[in-house]
């Protein structure tokens, strides 16, 4: 037996201790938060150790002054072809000291077919001319010959800023083009040469230069401001792709190339001439390992406090949220609601504070349905009571009518009117709980109104949807007080009295309408309001409605001068 008994009872759930609880939290995200703060600094001082950058940044200014080199000495090779001991410039010696127009023509086509097959592999020069300096720098030279036209308004090479000046070769920094109809980023360089006719000249090249727009992609690619430098000797800048760098600004290696200036960090590279190529970022990308360790680390503490914050804001919400249940269910259970409240949290002090207010919302929910029982037998005898205040009122006019047919008609009409009064007297004399049938009471209905005819001149139609809904259970007495008003208070001579009843989706719909005169609704129920008597029938309509069907009946009243007065009700469909 007492096997028996313990298989019989529910599992108990386990409780705990509210004070455990926060002692545990706080514990495992305190020793969470520390092995989150040590992996990401072990991972992230593993990272600067290893940093590429500079690597990376070495490997991009190799490739960009290899490809200054490679420019400069095409130059530098066709500089030497034609100055006045190479093969160009000899043929154009040839064709200057020509007295003969014939054999300057000659000479000239030489010189230039020679020129074509020097310059035939060297597609990236631009321009190649000789010319003669002014006496100033700022005076336009004069072009002796020119592979292509110039621009003659800015044509000064002697202006442009000298990376490396021997005295008989001279390499300039990158600059906008002086051919004519081309804007590209060039290199130059000049060359003094000599003719046998004693002219001192200067020879011009420039070479298209890829290497500025390179690094212009490479930045919009990889999202990183690469800037460019040319330095002479002397350290000064010659070219620049950043304003934060003039010209004429000296920057300041280390042994190992390495540049720290103006925001920018790092490294140069000595070429083959002379001169300096620079390449340099901001601060902040060329050391952005660290701001990213510096952010990674701000990330963690942040986390680490996010974390500490969840778990206080977690425990604020063990300790109130339970409390704040409970409140609503009070509100609830002060609007009605008496269902048991459950418990928001397994823990031993919650479990009995609800279980002791829902102990006192059962107590209280018990009386409450003590009073209603107490209310409901109240308005049961005041029913009854009006009941018994309408069927003798009918009863006197049936009677009365009799005695004048009696008098008047010696025929069958008195034999139909008194059996249709006997079904109503039957139907009447029933005790008040009594219940009956939907199809009783439009029965009865019908023989009261056939009765009414025989004093009245009306006509009434029946329009009666056959169902199973009219063997349910129905109020006694619904339907008469209603059509009682309309054919004595509404209706004119010669009206008539349409009587419907229907079904659908478990709700029951009578509808009875006259073509009568018709009223204000407020005025009509100002009026009754102020005669008792008169208001005996909706009454008691209203109040069996309520009594029988509870909240789901209503009674609805339109009415309208001239047209007449509908009367809808709609109560459920009840278990025969």
């Amino acid at each position: 037996m007492g096997d028996g008994e313990k298989m019989g009872k529910p599992k108990k759930r386990k409780e705990y201790s509210l004070k455990k609880i926060v002692l545990m939290v706080f514990a495992c995200s305190s020793l969470l938060c520390l092995l989150l703060i040590i992996f990401v600094t072990r991972i992230s001082m593993k990272a600067m150790r290893e940093s590429k950058m500079e690597t990376s940044l070495k490997a991009t200014l190799e490739e960009v002054n290899q490809g200054f080199e490679s420019e400069y000495n095409v130059l530098l090779r066709l500089s030497q072809t034609m100055a006045s001991n190479g093969l160009v410039g000899e043929k154009y010696d040839a064709y200057r000291t020509a007295e003969e127009q014939y054999d300057k023509i000659l000479e000239y086509q030489d010189f230039y077919q020679t020129l074509n097959v020097a310059t035939w592999e060297m597609e990236d020069v631009m321009l190649g001319a000789y010319l003669i300096q002014g006496e100033s720098r700022e005076m336009t030279p004069e072009v002796l010959f020119s592979t292509y036209s110039t621009k003659k308004e800015t044509f000064q090479p002697e202006t442009l800023s000298k990376l490396v000046d021997t005295g008989e070769v001279t390499y300039h920094s990158i600059h906008q083009s002086y051919n004519s109809v081309r804007n590209d980023n060039v290199v130059s360089m000049g060359r003094r040469t000599s003719f046998s006719d004693g002219t001192d000249a200067w020879i011009y090249l420039e070479a298209k230069s890829d290497e500025a727009l390179m690094l212009q992609k490479r930045s919009e690619l990889e999202k990183i401001p690469y800037v460019l430098l040319q330095l002479n000797p002397e350290k000064k800048v010659e070219y620049s792709s950043e304003k934060a760098f003039a010209k004429g600004d000296i920057l300041e290696l280390d042994e190992d190339g390495r540049i720290e200036q103006n925001g920018y960090e790092g490294v140069a590279k000595k070429n083959i001439y002379g001169f300096y190529t620079v390449l340099l970022l901001p601060t902040y990308e060329y050391q952005s390992e660290i701001y990213q360790w510096t952010l990674l680390t701000g990330s963690v503490i942040f986390i680490s406090l996010a974390i500490l914050a969840v778990v206080a804001i977690s425990q604020i919400w063990l300790v109130s949220h339970p409390i704040k249940v409970l409140e609503k269910e009070m509100r609830h259970f002060g609007k009605g609601d008496f269902s048991e409240a459950e418990t928001p949290v397994q823990l031993a002090e919650y479990n009995q504070l609800f279980a002791t207010f829902n102990q006192m919302k059962a107590q209280i929910q018990e009386l409450i349905e003590s009073e209603q029982r107490k209310e409901k037998e109240k308005a049961d005898l005041e029913l009854e009571k009006l009941m018994y205040q309408i069927n003798p009122h009918f009863l006197m006019n049936a009677l009365n009518s009799i005695h004048w047919m009696a008098l008047t008609n010696h025929q069958k009409e008195i034999d139909d009117y008194v059996k249709h009064l006997g079904f109503i007297l039957s139907y009447s004399l029933g005790k008040a709980e009594q219940n009956t049938t939907l199809r009783t009471e439009l029965k009865y209905l019908q023989y009261y109104l056939e009765l009414q005819q025989m004093t009245h001149d009306f006509s009434s139609e029946f329009d009666i949807a056959e169902g199973e809904y009219l063997n349910t259970r129905c109020a006694r007495f619904l339907l008469q007080p209603i059509a009682e008003n309309a054919v004595c208070h509404n209706m004119d001579e010669f009206g008539t009295l349409w009587v419907e009843a229907s079904e659908q989706d478990g709700i029951i719909t009578i509808r009875i309408r006259d073509d009568g005169k018709g009223f204000e609704i407020s005025e009509k129920m100002e009026q009754n309001a102020k005669d008792e008597r008169k208001e005996i029938g909706l009454r008691y309509v209203q109040m069996t409605l309520k009594s029988f069907y509870g909240e789901e009946a209503e009674i609805k009243i339109e009415s309208e001068l001239g047209k007449g007065t509908e009367v809808t009700l709609h109560f459920p469909v009840l278990p025969a």
